[in-house]
């Protein structure tokens, strides 16, 4: 998961095998594929796990992956106070 909010650091790493050789990778549902297991540089998103043999044969889908964001910092409340008299500060 990435490590900061509006930080893309997060990382997917797929373990595959073919018994047919080499292997290609993606993450985008297999628009983009590429030689590397490891996907470095990712923003909190859900990636769809694809593999195939380097030929572009034998297409295998994997889970979905969700890297998550950062819990946000949350402000539980403000209070106020208006000054008692003019151009009194307090």
């Amino acid at each position: 998961d990435p490590t900061q909010c509006g930080v893309d650091d997060g990382v997917i790493t797929i373990t595959a095998s073919s018994a047919q050789g080499s292997i290609q990778y993606s993450i985008d549902g297999g628009t983009n594929w590429q030689p590397s297991n490891v996907f470095n540089g990712l923003a909190a998103s859900t990636y769809e796990i694809r593999v195939r043999n380097v030929d572009g044969t034998c297409i295998v889908s994997a889970a979905d992956e969700t890297l998550d964001a950062p819990q946000l910092p949350v402000v539980n409340s403000v209070t106020s106070s208006n000054p008692s008299n003019c151009g009194m500060t307090l």
